[in-house]
């Protein structure tokens, strides 16, 4: 990292990384791992007692609370990486913020982190 001449680091050439790969990721890669692990514990477990169990599901129509259970897990996935995609954007400011404290803190004063930056 570059400092400058005001002991503030140079972010001038900092670039934000691509976001999409990274939601991509987190949200759909676990979902693809645990679709292959229950199909294959489908596909060489006891078939038949999953069958009839999934029938009575189906019949009672509790179909659509297990897809809206996999829909609310990925919802939650989305909303804990979204911010994450600004945090690149931030992080000159809290670069910033966190030579500041340091700069107060060696300064010797006392209530640092009340003060606004």
């Amino acid at each position: 990292m570059v400092v400058g001449p005001d002991g503030m680091p140079d972010m001038t050439g900092a670039k934000p990384g691509s976001f999409a790969p990274m939601l991509l990721g987190f949200t759909f890669i676990p979902l693809a791992i645990g679709l292959a692990i229950a199909s294959a514990i489908y596909k060489y477990g006891s078939t038949g007692a999953y069958d009839s169990n999934m029938k009575t599901i189906i019949e009672k129509d509790m179909h659509w609370v297990y897809l809206a259970v996999v829909v609310f897990g990925r919802m939650i996935v989305f909303v804990n990486i979204v911010p994450m995609a600004y945090k690149s954007k931030v992080c000159a400011l809290v670069t910033v913020c966190r030579v500041r404290v340091r700069s107060v803190r060696a300064r010797g004063s006392h209530l640092w982190h009340q003060r606004g930056f």
